[in-house]
């Protein structure tokens, strides 16, 4: 029996998977976090699009979210998604996904390479190593909002939140997001 402070997959789990109501959900996903800055570490083995707008390719993806950032109907609020392509991907051969709640980290492992992911205990810094003889690495942020003004579904009636606005505040190895709910 392995240890119980590690949480394995052995098997990558299809993306989107579905809930109860039929809708696209990320299934395979694992949580790490430092209590203010929270994500979820997946893995995705096909490419896939949920509509015209939104597709992840072959990849390891870090969705970020953080609990002091909420929407104006005080739902919790998506950042964005980071996503780490790697020439040749990382595949499904010898593959392992694992949680380890010892230091809050997320690896995800093929015979080709590995990728581990992390959120910084003592800052809002959201950290990835990859290892393996790759000839690229391609890393992508994407938001999961619209680029222009738009309304949540909740209870607001009219449009209270500006687009996305994504920056290099430490440069070119760091990506930033700004975002702003319009009281108006």
């Amino acid at each position: 029996m392995g240890d119980w402070r590690t949480v394995v997959f052995n098997t990558p789990t299809e993306e989107p998977s579905f809930n109860q109501a039929g809708q696209k959900i990320i299934g395979g996903g694992m949580p790490i976090g430092n209590g203010e800055t929270t994500a979820i570490v997946f893995p995705v083995t096909s490419s896939f699009s949920t509509s015209p707008d939104f597709r992840l390719g072959e990849g390891v993806h870090v969705w970020l979210g953080m609990t002091t950032a909420m929407a104006s109907d005080m739902a919790p609020f998506s950042l964005g998604i980071v996503s780490i392509f790697t020439d040749p991907p990382l595949g499904v051969r010898g593959f392992r996904q694992s949680l380890h709640l010892t230091n809050a980290t997320v690896d995800i492992s093929t015979s080709v390479g590995s990728i581990c992911v992390w959120v910084d205990a003592l800052s809002n810094s959201a950290h990835a190593r990859v290892s393996g003889p790759f000839r690229s690495l391609n890393v992508s942020v994407q938001s999961v909002r619209p680029t222009s003004r738009f309304s949540y579904s909740s209870r607001c009636s009219s449009p209270t939140s500006a687009a996305d606005t994504w920056s290099r505040p430490a440069g070119e190895a760091s990506v930033g997001l700004s975002h702003r709910i319009m009281d108006e």
